[in-house]
């Protein structure tokens, strides 16, 4: 994982992309097998359910000596199912680059909390710059104070985040929580050439509408007071991410995907959020590959060949 070269020494966040809504940064001792286990035990009221993320720092000057970075994702993985049994639900990444002083300040930027077990020099994680939880009690409450997940979708902000160039559009919009999650998981993420425009009309979207042009997001952020149908008739540009709401039920969905899929690029993202499931069977009975799901919303995944067009 590299940053440019000219951020190095600057304020910016380091670019993490992770689907849990926080974050929490450890550095343990990867040679001891027992530092694991405390480092497992002190991050479960967070892991366990997905809640948090880990960003684990391997450095390869000093933890390098004794294994490299994919063993150490794999000792981690293996205590954590020592200690669960199923670790399916925890995310994991490695920093495993050398990072100077500024570089761990961006890093530290990038996480909700930095979790101690004592296995770590104190100047060493003083130069991170965050105050250390160092037990259970402590992580749990790290969470509380942090609240529950969001409600965007896992796998909607997983397309989200692949967006580094072209548009994607939401229609009818986040309400204002799902809005509060999509400018934070977004921040920092998104690229600079890539563009999100929301079409939601009507009063009920203002408190959503406020979040996100308030955001960090706000520069990348069309809203469009227009429903579905009328903006695709002006509509010029292809379209790399589609969103579609199924909580008006089959037949405005069916309109919103009728009126969209001539202007989905190839390969194109179609999202759909808030369904009960009739929707999911809709999409896929149209020609769209189903990629992910959970919580109500899938990720479909459009023909990549001009000749596989969508059914119509």
């Amino acid at each position: 994982m590299q940053i440019p070269s000219d951020e190095r020494d600057g304020p910016e966040r380091w670019p993490l992309v992770t689907l849990a809504p926080t974050r929490l940064l450890a550095w343990p001792r990867w040679e001891r097998p027992d530092a694991l286990e405390r480092l497992v035990a002190v991050l479960e009221p967070a892991i366990r359910d997905g809640f948090a993320a880990v960003v684990l720092r391997f450095d390869p000057e000093e933890d390098g000596l004794h294994l490299d970075s994919d063993t150490a994702l794999e000792r981690f993985f293996a205590a954590c199912a020592d200690a669960f049994g199923d670790p399916s639900a925890i995310e994991a990444l490695v920093v495993d680059v050398p990072l100077v002083r500024g570089e761990l300040r961006s890093l530290a930027a990038a996480v909700d909390g930095l979790v101690d077990v004592g296995d770590r020099d104190a100047l060493e994680l003083a130069r991170i710059g965050l105050a250390p939880l160092r037990t259970a009690a402590e992580v749990a409450t790290w969470r509380t104070r942090h609240g529950e997940p969001g409600s965007l979708a896992p796998c909607l902000r997983a397309a989200l985040c692949e967006l580094v160039e072209g548009t994607a559009l939401w229609l009818g919009g986040p309400d204002e929580r799902t809005a509060r999650d999509l400018a934070a998981s977004l921040e920092g993420v998104i690229g600079d050439d890539a563009r999100l425009v929301v079409a939601a009309p009507g009063r009920a979207a203002r408190e959503a509408r406020g979040v996100l042009l308030s955001s960090s997001l706000a520069p990348v952020i069309d809203w469009i007071d227009l429903d579905a149908v009328s903006l695709a008739r002006a509509w010029t540009e292809p379209l790399e991410l589609l969103v579609l709401d199924g909580s008006r039920g089959l037949p405005p969905l069916r309109r919103a995907l009728d009126a969209w899929r001539s202007h989905l690029a190839l390969g194109a993202n179609v999202a759909l959020v808030n369904d009960g499931g009739e929707g999911r069977e809709l999409l896929l009975t149209e020609g769209l590959r189903l990629r992910s799901t959970d919580r109500g919303a899938a990720v479909f995944a459009a023909p990549e060949r001009p000749d596989a067009r969508l059914a119509r």
